[in-house]
């Protein structure tokens, strides 16, 4: 719980929780929706996880990682029970459908950036390539921490070529927004975009929100901490949401 930087207080909450072989055997075979795992423990979810994941490790060894970069991937319950704690006041964590993939050894943080690598169900098309059904790829995720810089997102690429030799790489993130370019100028987030060849967009998804304010809610109550969230408050105050975009980069 230390080396992925839980906080104390989780800790000891966790410590404090006892749990039986029989439901930490169970977990990997649980679907883990979240409508399964929206009681009121959440203290007893997030126990749950640890207890899991820190028996984890060979399992993320045996697919290529180092093990900082096995701790790097189930850093991500750290960052869950951060958000859990700010979007609803709660110990514990609630995000198990998007966790069931660290459950699963399907997702893998290397530097700033997790891939879940994947074959194509259908035939996929762009930049004057067309990738039949079974192609492998990798579905690119961004952890809701840090900056988001050129160079490490080169590195983290770098090193999902040489795990998975994917074909190309998927993003469906409200990152790739077109309407981004209405609040941002410049920098790191419209320079990660420009990397994909958007196919599909959604203008009325508004995740965005819950990543920059940490809920969707009445956005009169969004606390803006930046010119860039300012703006987006605005905005959403007007009923103009950011969306959302999917997108495709070559590998």
């Amino acid at each position: 719980m230390h080396e992925i930087g839980l906080p104390e207080r989780h800790i000891s909450v966790v410590k404090q929780i006892s749990l039986s072989e029989e439901e930490v055997r169970a977990l990997p075979a649980s679907p883990l929706s979240e409508a399964d795992y929206a009681g009121d423990r959440p203290d007893r979810v997030l126990a749950l996880f640890v207890h899991f994941l820190a028996e984890s490790e060979p399992k993320f060894l045996a697919r290529g990682l180092c093990r900082e970069e096995w701790l790097a991937t189930v850093h991500d319950v750290t960052i869950w029970t951060k958000h859990l704690l700010l979007e609803r006041g709660e110990i514990g964590l609630r995000e198990t459908a998007w966790l069931s993939h660290l459950v699963r050894a399907e997702i893998f943080r290397l530097g700033r950036l997790q891939f879940v690598p994947r074959l194509s169900e259908e035939e996929v098309a762009f930049g004057g390539r067309i990738f039949p059904a079974g192609t492998m790829y990798c579905e690119v995720h961004i952890p809701a921490e840090g900056k988001l810089e050129a160079a490490d997102a080169d590195a983290s690429f770098a090193r999902a070529k040489e795990l998975f030799s994917p074909r190309f790489f998927s993003c469906d993130s409200w990152l790739l927004s077109p309407k981004l370019k209405k609040f941002l100028d410049g920098g790191n987030i419209l320079a990660f975009a420009s990397r994909f060849t958007v196919v599909k967009t959604d203008a009325n998804d508004r995740s965005a929100e819950r990543y920059i304010f940490g809920k969707i809610g009445d956005p009169k109550e969004y606390v803006a901490e930046n010119a860039f969230s300012m703006r987006v408050k605005e905005a959403a105050c007007l009923g103009d949401c950011l969306g959302s975009a999917l997108g495709y980069l070559l590998a």
